[in-house]
C-alpha cells in the first residue's frame, strides 16, 4: 500500500491546470502531472491491481478527492495531494478521541510534515496537515481541514469529479518533491507577467521569462523541469497556453465576464 501511494506522487506531480489544457484539447507533455483526480485515479489503479479494495472518498463542501483502502479488517486514509509517506488507520482513529498521524514531506528543517486523521462524528472523518514551524517550534497547521463522509466512498469517479469539474484557479501552480525539499513555480491564472519560483520554507524569487533566467532563479526553473521530466521552455508553454485559454473564457464578445 505504501509502495503505491508513493509511486502514485512521484509518477503525477501535482498540478492545477493541466485539466483546462485538456478540456481545451491543447496538448501537453503528460509527464507535467496532474491533479487530485488523477493522482488518486493512478493509485486506485495500481492499489486495485494489486488485489486490494479501494475506493474514492470525496471532501465534504470541496472539491477534493483522496482514497480509503482496506487491508483485512483494516480502512487506511491515502491522499497523494498530501504527500504521505505512510498511510493512515481510519479504523484506529475511529476508534478513540485523539487523532491517529502519519509522516508527509516535505521535510522542514529535517522534521516531517504531518498528516492527521482523526474521528470527527459517526462515518466521519477529519483530515488535516501540518508542517514544523521553526520560529513556533512546533507542528503548524496548514490551510483548514477537510472532513469527509465516509458513506461517501465511491467505486468509480464521474468525468466531472474534483478539479475538473470545478471553476478556474486564481493561481496557477506545479510542484514536485527534490528529496526533502518541495519546489514549486506558480503564477496568476490571467497574468502574462512574472513567474514565483522557490522553495518551500525558503527564499522565492521572480521570473519574467525564460530568456532572463540567470543565478538561483534559473536553478530553480531548471531543476524543476528536470525532476518533472520535461524542458523549461515545454513548462512555461503550458503556463503560457493555460493563461490564454483562461483570459479567453473571461471576455466574450469583447466584453469582460465575471
Amino acid at each position: 500500500m505504501r509502495e503505491s501511494l508513493l509511486k502514485a506522487q512521484e509518477e503525477i506531480p501535482f498540478n492545477n491546470f493541466t485539466w483546462i489544457l485538456q478540456q481545451a484539447g491543447k496538448p501537453f507533455p503528460k509527464e507535467l502531472g496532474g491533479d487530485c483526480v488523477l493522482q488518486s485515479r493512478r493509485l486506485v489503479e495500481m492499489l486495485r491491481g494489486k488485489g486490494m479494495s479501494a475506493k474514492y472518498l470525496r471532501a465534504s463542501g470541496s472539491l477534493h478527492v483522496a482514497v480509503v483502502a482496506r487491508s483485512e479488517d483494516e480502512l487506511f486514509y491515502l491522499d497523494p495531494f498530501l504527500i504521505q509517506e505512510e498511510p493512515v488507520s481510519i479504523t484506529k482513529a475511529m476508534a478513540k478521541e485523539e487523532p491517529e498521524y502519519g509522516e508527509a514531506r516535505p521535510k522542514v528543517e529535517g522534521v516531517f510534515s504531518r498528516v492527521s486523521v482523526e474521528r470527527f462524528a459517526d462515518e466521519c472523518i477529519a483530515v488535516s496537515l501540518s508542517r514544523f514551524d521553526p520560529e513556533r517550534g512546533r507542528q503548524a497547521r496548514v490551510g483548514r481541514g477537510v472532513l469527509y463522509g465516509l458513506q461517501s466512498a465511491v467505486d468509480k469517479l464521474g468525468s466531472g469529479e474534483g478539479l475538473v469539474g470545478g471553476g478556474a484557479p486564481d493561481i496557477l501552480a506545479l510542484r514536485v518533491l527534490d528529496g526533502d525539499d518541495l519546489l514549486s513555480i506558480k503564477r496568476a491564472a490571467l497574468s502574462t507577467g512574472e513567474f514565483e519560483v522557490g522553495t518551500l520554507g525558503k527564499e522565492e524569487y521572480s521570473v519574467s521569462s525564460v530568456d532572463e533566467l540567470g543565478g538561483e532563479q534559473e536553478k530553480l526553473v531548471l531543476n524543476i523541469a528536470r525532476l518533472v521530466g520535461v524542458e523549461v521552455s515545454a513548462l512555461m508553454d503550458a503556463f503560457a497556453e493555460t493563461s490564454r485559454i483562461l483570459r479567453k473564457i473571461r471576455c466574450v464578445d469583447g466584453k469582460a465576464v465575471r
